[in-house]
């Protein structure tokens, strides 16, 4: 949480793809996954152990010959994907299982306790007890991400977010926002909640989902809760994007770190009992911050690119005693603790 243990681990590797729940990384026990592609058209796992502080490759056999374009992880594996399914430990085994139909890459997937979702672009359900799939929706679907055994994915860009077991499905109420943009999804207070057009509290089912409306004039682009609260990233005319949080009850606007309209606070994830933000306070470009929720508790950590340039973090997620996220330094693109 200080710029003097702010370091770098590695030269980020070639990734391939991205997904709505892990951005690239997949985390197994102890183990930080990062899926490359040293020759372009086979995948190897490379690791980095956060109980031992070392990385490198997995050992394990090179995992498919296809490319991966989406990945996540659940419990104890670790899953991907493009032409074919692969589980994995990173460790010691690893299984391919072959797609119900190839008409082109997965789009997406995640991953509950006995079920694996993947978009082709129709959505299919993997039970790997049984290694069978099922097709829950043959409409185009994306998937967001899940909410107890339930995946919550949506018809297309702009319809409303439906769920499904991998048996059936239904409809939550929940919209979708403009212009196809990303929800955030994660749990609080004992219920699960959902941020899009507006913040919704959610079961995952379309009886136990409810809005919770914030006053005219903010909308909200990014979420993340800690023990007191829900944090958002809010933005209004008079104040630009900053840092805002909803007590269960109320919304209310906690950072100024640029006095008037300019934005400040650009993203927000929980770390650990605190936030990790991407912002600026007008005096460097956007880099990490933490935050314990209050105007106060908000600092920066390190100046990674001096100057008015910006290092661009992005939160991985916290193993053990750490934080991981990625960002720019001069002349790099690196994996930071």
């Amino acid at each position: 949480g200080t710029a003097g243990a702010t370091n770098r681990i590695a030269t980020a590797p070639a990734l391939w793809g991205s997904s709505w729940t892990t951005n690239g990384f997949a985390l197994v026990d102890d183990l930080l996954l990062v899926p490359t592609s040293p020759s372009g058209s086979t995948i190897e796992m490379q690791r980095w152990d956060t109980a031992t502080h070392q990385g490198g490759s997995t050992g394990l056999a090179r995992l498919t010959t296809k490319r991966m374009t989406t990945i996540t992880h659940h419990q104890e594996r670790a899953f991907f994907t493009d032409h074919e399914l692969v589980i994995t430990d990173g460790l010691t085994s690893a299984q391919s299982h072959a797609l119900p139909h190839t008409w082109g890459p997965a789009d997406s997937i995640v991953a509950t306790d006995d079920r694996v979702f993947v978009t082709l672009p129709d959505l299919w359900a993997f039970d790997p007890t049984q290694a069978t799939w099922v097709n829950v929706d043959p409409i185009s679907s994306s998937l967001l991400g899940t909410i107890g055994n339930r995946a919550i994915y949506r018809r297309g860009a702009y319809y409303p977010m439906r769920s499904t077991d991998g048996i059936t499905s239904e409809l939550l109420g929940i919209p979708t926002p403009p212009n196809g943009a990303e929800l955030t999804a994660f749990p609080w207070n004992g219920q699960h909640w959902i941020l899009g057009n507006d913040l919704w509290s959610t079961d995952g089912t379309a009886a136990g989902s409810h809005v919770h409306l914030a006053s005219t004039g903010v909308t909200f682009s990014d979420a993340a809760a800690i023990d007191d609260g829900i944090n958002l990233v809010g933005n209004t005319a008079v104040h630009g994007r900053e840092l805002w949080k909803f007590d269960g009850t109320m919304f209310m606007r906690v950072t100024d770190l640029i006095p008037g309209f300019r934005d400040s606070v650009f993203s927000v994830a929980t770390c650990g009992d605190r936030l990790f933000l991407a912002a600026s306070d007008g005096t460097d470009g956007i880099e990490p911050y933490l935050s314990d929720g209050t105007a106060a508790g908000t600092h920066r950590i390190a100046d990674l690119m001096p100057g008015l340039t910006s290092s661009m973090p992005e939160f991985v997620r916290v193993v053990g005693d750490y934080a991981y996220f990625t960002a720019q330094t001069p002349g790099f693109g690196n994996l930071m603790s």
